[in-house]
């Protein structure tokens, strides 16, 4: 009779090894996976805490603002925009037409069509190097280290005050009269604007078009240029927005809505006074239009945070700048 095989002990004792060997192996994998996605986890978080430290959400960003100046040289802050004083109009200081801010929003500047300059906040106090010819003061812009102005007149002559330096005039015979001047982002160039339109680029400005020629229906008033210098934005009295160059049209009192038609729920009512002034948003995606009562309409990008509107000013509003 054949003997059944009896179980070999130390194979079933390596059998038994072999599968709590196995076991464990696993057992350690699983920990060492789990260690892995822990790490990784930490990592995660600890990445989106630094970047929310980095890049802060736009609730805990700083508020936008900006100044109007009245004609009589009154100064209303809105926003993040502080009151550093007003100036006192004169018979001898002539009617106030620009608002300059220090690169710091921490001062600004007054100036008026007589180039009477005064100084608040931490805005230097500046002497005049160059004076124009002739004219009226019309507009002023400050230089990239805001230790200097240019202002310009009505015929196109540009004023030198502190550091500025000279880049030219607009040449003669113009259509109309020079209302305006902006400058580069590097200082290194200015734009002079024409009551009719017309854009004159000196310096490192560059031209990208202008409103000479156009059917408007009321004339221009100010202008601003995008972060990249590469275009500008012309503003009609009657609210109108004319982009050129890579400034992106984001509404008017004509077409709140860049998408849609304009009229009816698409527009603004016709303004109760003037526009006088428009400034854009540091990103270029947005702009701020005033108007002579002190009303402020926001487009794009551009936050509001209040205006005169519901209560004009005594003095009309000849001056708009944002910090």
């Amino acid at each position: 009779m054949q003997s059944q095989a009896q179980p070999n002990s130390q194979n079933d004792r390596s059998g038994f090894s072999g599968g709590h060997a196995l076991r464990r192996n696993r057992l350690i994998i699983k920990l060492a996976q789990l260690a892995r996605a822990t790490l990784f986890a930490s990592s995660c978080l600890m990445v989106s805490l630094a970047a929310s430290l980095a890049y802060p959400s736009p609730a805990s960003a700083a508020t936008a603002g900006y100044w109007l100046l009245s004609q009589n040289g009154t100064v209303y802050n809105f926003g993040a925009a502080a009151n550093y004083g007003s100036s006192v109009f004169t018979s001898s200081t002539g009617y106030f037409v620009s608002l300059v801010p220090a690169p710091d929003g921490k001062g600004y500047w007054t100036v008026t069509s007589a180039a009477q300059i005064q100084a608040f906040g931490d805005a230097p106090s500046l002497s005049i190097t160059q004076m124009p010819a002739g004219g009226i003061v019309v507009g002023a812009a400050g230089t990239a280290d805001g230790k200097g102005l240019w202002f310009v007149t009505d015929r196109g002559e540009v004023g030198l005050a502190g550091d500025a330096t000279t880049y030219g005039n607009s040449p003669p015979n113009l259509n109309g009269a020079i209302i305006g001047i902006t400058r580069t982002a590097d200082g290194k160039g200015y734009w002079l604007l024409g009551q009719d339109g017309g854009v004159f680029a000196l310096g490192d400005a560059a031209f990208e078009g202008s409103a000479a020629g156009l059917p408007l229906a009321g004339p221009i008033v100010a202008i601003a240029s995008t972060p990249t210098n590469m275009g500008y934005w012309l503003i009609g009295s009657d609210g109108g927005v004319f982009a050129f160059g890579d400034a992106g049209f984001y509404g008017s009192s004509y077409q709140v809505n860049p998408s849609l038609p304009p009229g009816g729920s698409n527009s603004i009512a016709p303004l109760a006074k003037p526009a006088v002034g428009v400034v854009a948003t540091s990103d270029g995606k947005g702009y701020w239009v005033s108007a002579q009562d002190g009303g402020v309409f926001a487009f794009g990008d551009a936050g509001f945070v209040g205006s005169l509107g519901g209560s004009p000013p005594a003095s009309p509003i000849r001056s708009f700048a944002n910090e």
